[in-house]
């Protein structure tokens, strides 16, 4: 059971300026349900691959928030680095038919809520820092994104990306 989310937070904040939020996979239960105009929930990471796939077809000017949690959940936290790289593999291999789906004006951002080794000795979060990738990279104000002071400034470029006024601390990358 997750708690409220405070109100400050990107998914609401974008329902409350008109824009439609789509959650895939456990995103919207993360949320408490809260910020999000549609969702649906997947099984494993080939079912929010092919959610993603699907959504791409039907919805436009949206946030789409995707989880693939097999990494994660299967993988990650069991210390099964064999399954991580396979997870990790099955992702890569739909990135150009993610990539072949998108408009020109859309953007997409591919990070860990946390970092989590395979190879530690601990299930927990193993790692301070998460990789991120933004595609097309001309949408960047730098193509090196080095490391981020603060995870928010996925937040922040998001709401920027969108036009929504935020108070949010951090800088946009994009």
């Amino acid at each position: 059971f997750s708690a409220i989310p405070p109100e400050n937070n990107l998914n609401q904040l974008l329902e409350k300026n008109d824009i439609n939020t789509y959650s895939i996979g456990k995103i919207v239960d993360l949320f408490a349900g809260k910020g999000f105009s549609e969702y649906h929930k997947t099984k494993n990471n080939a079912e929010g691959i092919n959610e993603l796939l699907t959504a791409m077809d039907n919805v436009n000017d949206t946030f789409v928030f995707v989880n693939l949690i097999d990494t994660d959940q299967l993988y990650g936290h069991r210390l099964d680095p064999k399954g991580y790289a396979k997870s990790l593999e099955e992702i890569d291999a739909a990135l150009p038919n993610i990539i072949a789906k998108m408009d020109e004006d859309d953007v997409l951002i591919i990070t860990g809520d946390h970092g989590n080794d395979p190879c530690s000795n601990s299930t927990d979060h193993s790692r301070e820092f998460v990789p991120i990738l933004v595609y097309p990279a001309s949408r960047l104000s730098d193509i090196n994104l080095r490391t981020r002071e603060t995870f928010s400034d996925i937040a922040v470029s998001i709401a920027s990306f969108f036009g929504v006024p935020h108070t949010f601390k951090g800088k946009s990358f994009l």
